[in-house]
């Protein structure tokens, strides 16, 4: 009696599975397949497709199908398996989250542009441990903050338009904020002995903030003692290696 109520589960079970995937309303618009998330909040997430996703993509904010304007806030998980050359993507201002796995296999992608002026939940783990250190992400005006405290395990975090670098006592910077007028050390630097990085950095007529000790910024300097400014928020990985 135990197996016949166990198989009858099972069949229920395999039953209701296939009737939610006939259900599921997925379409392709623009080159990029969609998953309904919601009919009556007219929302969808990107979802796996096909291996076309190389190189440059671009996920627009509004899919179209049937008639309907669907808003995309979101990318579901493993979406881009396939996509193993792509090397840049940009992503909606309506992004909210991005599942596991969307992006392990993306082993190229080099540059991530989120419009969002939120940083998306990525509590899911959607990157590889690997693209955490190869990947540039680009964020909104007045985001910074936002990103590197959400999406800290990312090593480099630079708002659209900024990305300028310069020299103050040969130390290289590049400013990650100009509405906030941050900067980030950035690598190259071998300085020796003593050293006391200040908490402000002059370019062009600006005063910049020291927030940020860059990736590698100080990797192999025969530094003996270093003063950190109150202003620094953010140590990335092998910033004072060696």
């Amino acid at each position: 009696m135990k197996k016949f109520f166990s198989l009858a589960g099972a069949a229920f079970l395999l039953a209701g599975t296939l009737s939610q995937s006939a259900n599921a309303q997925i379409f392709t618009y623009e080159g990029i397949k969609y998953n309904v998330t919601s009919t009556t909040d007219k929302t969808v997430e990107v979802t796996q497709g096909v291996a076309a996703y190389d190189n440059d993509l671009v996920i627009p904010a509004k899919a179209t199908y049937e008639g309907v304007d669907y808003t995309v806030t979101g990318i579901a998980a493993k979406a881009f398996d396939l996509c193993t050359g792509m090397t840049s993507i940009t992503t909606p201002a309506t992004l909210k989250y991005i599942n596991n796995g969307a992006f392990f296999k993306t082993t190229k992608l080099v540059k991530f542009t989120s419009l969002a002026t939120t940083a998306p939940d990525i509590s899911a783990s959607p990157f590889s441990t690997a693209l955490y250190s190869i990947m540039k992400v680009w964020v909104p005006e007045g985001s910074y903050l936002d990103y590197v405290t959400n999406w800290h395990r990312v090593q480099s975090v630079t708002e659209i338009g900024c990305g300028q670098a310069f020299k103050v006592n040969e130390i290289p910077y590049e400013i990650i904020s100009e509405k906030s007028k941050y900067a980030r050390i950035t690598s190259g630097a071998k300085p020796t002995g003593e050293l006391t990085l200040p908490e402000k950095a002059s370019y062009n007529d600006n005063e910049y903030t020291l927030v940020e000790l860059g990736r590698y910024c100080f990797d192999g300097a025969a530094i003996t003692g270093l003063t950190l400014p109150k202003s620094l928020l953010v140590f990335n990985a092998y910033c004072l290696r060696n």
